[in-house]
């Protein structure tokens, strides 16, 4: 399963493992506990054994200011603290500048800090924004600092012609969170860890008791790499997944919920009423509703679009959840969904069209 996962996505298979664990937020920790400990061996000492209270360099790391929020809860879990986190300015697309990437840098090591890691977005969670992964892989190579990118939800796009160019460096990076509870339609829990360095993470991670010790295996022990010594075996609803839908399956569910988002970007740019807040990226569309000819300010605009998210899950016919882009209120379309089709799109547009009028008037009105 893990080298079905590695092959689908460009990750490269000699010499990898993939490791199950509960979704996104697990595997992106424990990719970091791994970055951690390996940026201290480099630097000489062992995070094991000395923590983080011996007066040692401060450990830092850099993510996109459009990162997901699990990024966060690591750096606060593993005890580098939030002040230790360089939250990395985004372009009008959403995207990590690496320009602003690389003067961090060149700052933290000025002051004799240590940076650990670079947590890159395959598909931002907000936007779908993608990474210029490329570009920070380089930075990352130049400096000797770990990579990891977190393509929790858009990773699967490398099998997406429109978008596969943006995710050939995903075999550049030491380690890739993607989910196959997301795309793939595995029932929960599945995230899935890719990494190019088993053995840090088994020094980072392996500790086995005398009453532990198994017999010989040729494959690996997941206890030996993980947190957890107890896991429930997730490999099997991924393998009938994969298995079902085959390579050519997989890809056509993800470049078809894709073309449904520039679809409804289309839609949106072409309607009066509506407004694109972020540029269609993967299969995320942000927009709000915004009545032309109204006199309502913006709080009163994103009270609409709250009322409006609220109204379209109350109605039963679709999930349109808000988010902030920007300062505004969003709704946020996001197609995943092998089911989902043009229909879809059509009926999302009406829907939202008529509860935004007739929810406009009600507010105009009061």
């Amino acid at each position: 399963v893990g080298r079905w996962i590695m092959e689908l996505v460009g990750f490269p298979v000699e010499g990898s493992l993939c490791l199950l664990l509960s979704g996104g937020s697990a595997a992106n920790l424990n990719a970091l506990t791994a970055a951690c400990h390996h940026a201290a061996e480099r630097d000489g000492w062992n995070l094991r054994a000395e923590g983080l209270q011996s007066g040692r360099q401060r450990l830092v790391l850099y993510a996109s200011e459009e990162s997901h929020s699990s990024v966060q809860k690591c750096v606060e879990q593993l005890g580098i603290g939030t002040n230790n986190l360089r939250e990395i300015q985004a372009d009008a697309g959403f995207r990590m500048r690496p320009d602003a990437l690389r003067q961090a840098i060149e700052r933290d090591l000025k002051a004799g800090h240590l940076p650990f890691a670079i947590v890159a977005c395959g598909g931002a969670t907000n936007t779908g924004a993608i990474d210029p992964l490329d570009e920070i892989a380089d930075i990352a190579a130049e400096f000797g600092i770990w990579l990891h990118v977190d393509g929790a939800f858009g990773a699967w796009a490398a099998l997406d012609p429109s978008y596969a160019g943006e995710f050939k460096a995903l075999a550049r990076a030491d380690s890739v969170t993607l989910n196959p509870h997301k795309w793939l339609q595995v029932p929960l829990d599945c995230g899935a860890l890719l990494t190019q360095h088993p053995e840090l993470h088994r020094a980072a991670f392996s500790l086995t008791p005398d009453y532990l010790v198994s017999g010989h295996s040729e494959a690996p022990w997941p206890c030996e790499y993980m947190f957890q010594l107890t896991y429930g075996n997730r490999a099997l609803k991924v393998w009938a997944a994969i298995a079902r839908l085959g390579r050519k399956g997989v890809a056509e569910l993800v470049t078809r919920c894709n073309g449904l988002a520039k679809l409804l970007e289309a839609r949106v740019r072409a309607m009066p009423d509506f407004e694109m807040l972020a540029p269609a990226s993967l299969s995320v569309v942000n927009f709000r509703y915004r009545p032309a000819g109204r006199s309502l300010d913006g709080a009163a605009i994103d009270a609409l679009n709250v009322r409006i998210s609220n109204a379209v899950s109350e109605s039963g016919e679709s999930h349109l959840p808000t988010t902030r882009v920007h300062g505004k209120t969003s709704l946020r379309a996001c197609f995943l969904h092998y089911e989902n089709d043009e229909s879809d799109v059509e009926h999302l547009v009406r829907l939202v069209s008529r509860l935004g009028s007739s929810l406009a008037d009600q507010l105009e009105s009061a």
